[in-house]
């Protein structure tokens, strides 16, 4: 096997093969006598067909998949043969197939950037100091009170209002058909929260107890299930019954009744809070000057990036992204396309791929390694800290690259700590405090 580099510009190999006649003659005539092995022909027992009538058959079908398996074990000896790791998906040009010639192809492919890192120590970027004010401890309250709100009922009114909480019976058809999973009893749906269908809210708006109401609504062409996107839906509604959120007064009472046993007054969560979201802003604070840092890292290192690891970057992007919006049109809600955001989100994306290729560098470099042991500890902290067993957690890290991808996440801790410590900076002072002497 002979493999040559015809093309190396920036991160593009183009990588030509070529197998002498020998070995694809060869393999033809194993394949030949593998297929004649349990093959049966009129006239003739199993496995007693001659090579030659097998051949005339055969012949073409078998050489293709001769050749076909040839050149995948040859593109890896050539890759290895060459130093070549390919970040992209691999595009074969095949030649031909002539009795008597080698047989050539060539492999045309991404590579990971050779990147000559220079300019990495003594990158200086302050942290701050996390702080936080009352009204932010004030509002978390309010969240936690919000979130156990009771149901109670409206009284002195019997017609659906903005903040109310219907309860609905439904039934959804489509063309005279009722959809599958379309039918509800005692739907709670709080109006003017925004979580419907577009356009659900309203029409159940101005209902009254015990009036049933019918229309008609387009699914969004960006709806999480295919098969209703862009559709149009009848719906069925009879409003059920009227009711209210209560939210609790904040008293010593409501933080008992939260169940901790650490937290018997007002006073007390206030203090959990707070802790809490101090942690929550220094961690904030923490990744912000990781996030500068990486910035600087590019500015002073420009290197070729791979467009293919750009693109998997934004597809990885833009699927986080419709989860979080998808449910109930989220997109279209924002006016957006799945064409824009992908545009959008190719910056974020590129920058990504060059921080990530540059730490890696960093971490070559420097011979900054993940070991067994780091792992093992990691997932011993997760599962004291989730509360769970360590073999579930183990269990949860051991399924497809969820491993690979925490090994690459604690590798890329372990450099930022590294150049965070090289450039010796210490956090920044807190501002002072209002009315203090300067």
């Amino acid at each position: 096997m002979k493999a040559t580099i015809e093309k190396a510009e920036g991160v593009h190999r183009e990588v030509r093969v070529e197998i002498p006649w020998s070995t694809v003659k060869d393999e033809m005539d194993r394949a030949l006598r593998e297929l004649a092995k349990g093959l049966a022909l009129p006239g003739f027992r199993k496995g007693k067909v001659p090579l030659p009538v097998v051949r005339q058959r055969y012949g073409r079908q078998v050489s293709e998949d001769a050749v076909a398996h040839l050149m995948q074990d040859a593109l890896e000896a050539a890759l290895v043969q060459n130093k070549l790791r390919p970040v992209s998906r691999v595009e074969i040009s095949r030649g031909d197939l002539q009795e008597g010639q080698p047989y050539a192809f060539t492999a045309r492919f991404e590579v990971r950037p050779d990147i000559e890192i220079k300019e990495y120590k003594g990158l200086q970027e302050e942290k701050g100091v996390a702080q936080v004010k009352p009204e932010d401890v004030d509002r978390e309250i309010d969240r936690l009170r919000e979130e156990h709100a009771s149901l109670v009922p409206v009284e002195g009114r019997d017609t659906a209002a903005k903040d109310d909480v219907a309860v609905i019976d439904y039934r959804a058809s489509r063309n005279g058909r009722p959809l599958k999973g379309g039918e509800r009893q005692g739907y709670l749906l709080h109006i003017g929260a925004g979580k419907a269908l577009p356009g659900f809210e309203e029409h159940v708006g101005g209902m009254r107890v015990g009036e049933e109401r019918e229309f008609d609504l387009e699914f969004p062409r960006d709806a999480s299930d295919s098969e209703l996107a862009g559709q149009v839906v009848h719906f069925s509604v009879r409003l059920v019954a009227l009711k209210r959120r209560e939210i609790p007064a904040l008293t010593d009472e409501f933080v008992l009744d939260l169940g901790d046993a650490a937290l018997a007054t007002v006073a007390d969560l206030r203090g959990r809070i707070e802790k809490t979201l101090l942690a929550r802003e220094d961690a904030r604070l923490a990744e912000e000057q990781r996030e500068k840092l990486i910035g600087k890292l590019i500015e002073r290192n420009p290197f070729p990036v791979p467009p293919s690891m750009v693109e998997r970057q934004q597809q990885a992007y833009l699927a986080e992204m419709e989860a979080l919006l998808g449910q109930g049109g989220g997109l279209e809600r924002l006016g957006m396309t799945r064409e824009k955001l992908l545009g959008d989100l190719r910056e974020r994306a590129e920058r990504s791929v060059r921080g990530n290729l540059l730490l890696l560098a960093v971490a070559e470099k420097e011979k900054i390694t993940v070991e067994d042991a780091d792992v093992e500890e990691h997932l011993a902290q997760l599962a004291e800290r989730l509360g769970q067993n360590l073999a579930q957690v183990k269990a949860r890290f051991a399924e497809g690259d969820a491993r690979e991808e925490l090994r690459y996440r604690l590798l890329r801790d372990k450099v930022l700590e590294y150049l965070l410590h090289s450039s010796n900076m210490p956090p920044q002072a807190p501002p002072p405090a209002a009315g203090a002497p300067a």
